[in-house]
């Protein structure tokens, strides 16, 4: 069990994590260059003459104002590019300033195009070639500084502008789809917990999450090319605050939890706030490089904190009531840190790509902290709901309760008044009705004739039958189906003989069947008083048996079975006989069933427990 347990978290954990990896890679195939002439992989440096691989990536410092010598190099086709035609140049990303020659002359320098440099966007350059270059000629290239602390060029694409217009759209369309998605999302959550505070809702630990919010949304502007111009000075100010930012979200959780999780967020947050406030301070006084903080501290600090929130999230969770939200977070910060650590090395030149992953990971680090909040605060919103259902509920059962007590005390009175209505009618039934037909009976018995005895069996019959009713209706749970089959025998026995049907009659089974309902015992009396009319009546039987058992799963049956007669077949059209006998069955819950046998049908009866 436990080792059940622990492999579908571990599937649960390595589904979680497989997210933000495999948005990467979609990131990465929408982004790729899949059009082209010909690429060219290789430059020459125009002083040594030294080849130098592409993608180019040189360090030149985190120092502004250093002056450097611009980087020259010759773009040199490959030798099956003399066959082609290509009208435009496309790098996927490059930075730093470029100035493109051909025969000498200047035909494009980012100075003067306005090209915008935001530090979270990687820049593509999309250049239309001279019309008088001669295919496979080679082009002369300047790399300089702009705002960059290295020079980089990507591979060389030439072909048409149709070639890289899909690249170049899905380019733009990637980071600002992203931006745009994040930060209608982030002002979407911030207004969510405004709400929250304007209808009393809003608890303290919300407030490090509003912190984090508020930074996300500024980086993400950074992300928008019509607004980032406005918030790229202010970039290296901004990656400073990222290790409060990711500790504030940290110290989120950790609140949540109720301390059932440590991130050592709680301990570092205030000496990390404290300490980002310095470094601003000193940096826009000038005494500090961010450039140089942000590589050696902030970038460090974050990529430290979200692989150790990622490591003790997994590790603490099952000790938490709330699982699905801890193994969230900790997928948020290991796509935030593996996205980071992407940028970061591309940034220093260890790896060179056409994408930045950030804004993928702050979708997802938005996300799972959005989704959290608001579960967060529906679990809040429940237990406040749970309470008032509990109270609402005890009022409830209070009430019923009373009201059943008093439907009790009624019901009690208005069976008082029943029972004695029934006995009064049942006085009068026996003390009237029975004695003038006890009379009738008396008279026709003075006499021998024919007439004479058939009153006399009719008025016994009208006296049996009476007596069987008003056992029925006295609503005692004595009742015996018993003796009302014997009142049944004693009418039908005598008749049936003297007709010359055999008849044989056994129930003394039911001595042991009781029923808490005496109308159930009328009900079987009516259904085997049609059961006999239609085995002599109608199949004209010579042998009729009766009899009453109880099988092995303790219910009781009685079975009408005749015999010598017509046998019954299920396509000859029934009368109302059989249709009523089942309604009467349906009725009192028991089960009725009719199937033909030589000379005439079996009918079965089982009795209701």
């Amino acid at each position: 069990m436990i080792k059940t347990i622990a492999r579908s978290d571990a599937h649960a954990i390595g589904g979680l994590f497989a997210i933000p990896l495999l948005l990467f890679l979609l990131a990465h195939y929408f982004l790729e260059v899949e059009q082209y002439q010909f690429k060219v992989e290789t430059l020459i440096e125009a002083e040594s003459g030294q080849k130098l691989p592409l993608p180019l990536f040189k360090f030149i410092g985190f120092d502004d104002e250093a002056k450097t010598a611009p980087l020259k190099v010759t773009i040199v086709p490959p030798a099956q590019a003399r066959e082609m035609d290509p009208s435009h140049l496309y790098f996927p990303f490059h930075a730093g300033e470029a100035k493109m020659s051909y025969n000498g002359e200047v035909f494009f320098d980012t100075a003067g195009n306005n090209i915008p440099d935001l530090p979270v966007l990687v820049t593509p350059l999309l250049l239309e070639l001279p019309t008088n270059y001669a295919s496979g000629d080679p082009i002369d290239m300047e790399i300089s500084r702009k705002t960059t602390n290295a020079l980089r060029a990507s591979v060389a694409y030439f072909g048409d502008a149709e070639d890289f217009a899909p690249a170049l759209r899905n380019h733009f369309l990637y980071y600002d789809f992203m931006g745009v998605a994040n930060i209608g999302a982030l002002i979407f959550t911030l207004l969510f917990l405004l709400t929250l505070s304007l209808t009393g809702s809003f608890k303290k630990e919300f407030r490090p999450l509003i912190f984090t919010v508020i930074c996300m949304i500024l980086f993400e502007a950074a992300s928008i090319e019509s607004i980032g111009f406005l918030t790229s000075k202010y970039w290296l100010s901004l990656l400073t605050l990222g290790p409060a930012m990711v500790i504030a979200a940290g110290k989120y959780i950790e609140d949540l939890a109720e301390g059932e999780i440590n991130l050592v967020a709680t301990h570092f947050l205030k000496p990390i706030i404290i300490l980002t406030i310095i470094i601003l301070a000193l940096g826009a006084s000038g005494e500090l490089n961010l450039r140089w903080v942000n590589f050696l501290f902030s970038v460090p600090a974050m990529l430290a904190f979200c692989l150790i929130a990622t490591y003790q999230c997994v590790k603490q969770a099952k000790k938490t009531n709330r699982k699905l939200e801890i193994y969230a977070f900790a997928m948020a910060m290991f796509s935030f840190s593996v996205s980071f650590a992407h940028d970061y090395i591309q940034r220093i030149g260890l790896i060179n790509d056409n994408v930045l992953l950030t804004q993928v990971s702050f979708l997802t680090f938005f996300f799972v902290i959005a989704v959290i909040a608001v579960l967060d605060n529906e679990r809040s919103q429940m237990a406040i709901t749970m309470n008032n259902v509990r109270l609402e509920t005890a009022l409830n059962n209070q009430s019923k309760q009373l009201q059943s007590e008093f439907r009790t005390r009624t019901k009690l009175e208005h069976d008082k008044i029943v029972s004695e209505e029934k006995l009064r009618f049942h006085s009068d039934l026996h003390d009237g009705v029975l004695g003038y037909l006890a009379n009738i009976h008396a008279v026709a018995e003075l006499g021998k004739s024919d007439n004479s005895e058939t009153i006399t069996k009719l008025s016994k019959n009208a006296i049996n039958e009476i007596r069987v009713m008003m056992e029925t209706d006295t609503g005692q749970p004595d009742a015996s189906l018993f003796r009302t089959c014997s009142a049944l025998s004693q009418q039908t026995i005598v008749p049936l003989r003297a007709i010359g049907v055999i008849v044989e009659w056994n129930t003394l089974a039911l001595l042991n069947y009781t029923t808490h309902n005496p109308q159930i015992n009328m009900e079987i009396f009516r259904i085997l008083q049609e059961a006999l009319h239609n085995a002599t009546n109608r199949a004209k039987c010579k042998a009729l048996s009766i009899k009453a058992s109880q099988n092995e799963a303790g219910h009781f049956i009685i079975e009408v079975a005749n015999s010598g007669g017509q046998t019954y077949s299920v396509t000859d059209r029934a009368g109302q006989g059989i249709a009523n006998m089942r309604r009467r069955a349906e009725n009192i819950g028991a089960e009725f069933s009719i199937e033909p046998q030589e000379g005439g049908a079996i009918v079965r009866l089982q009795l209701p427990d």
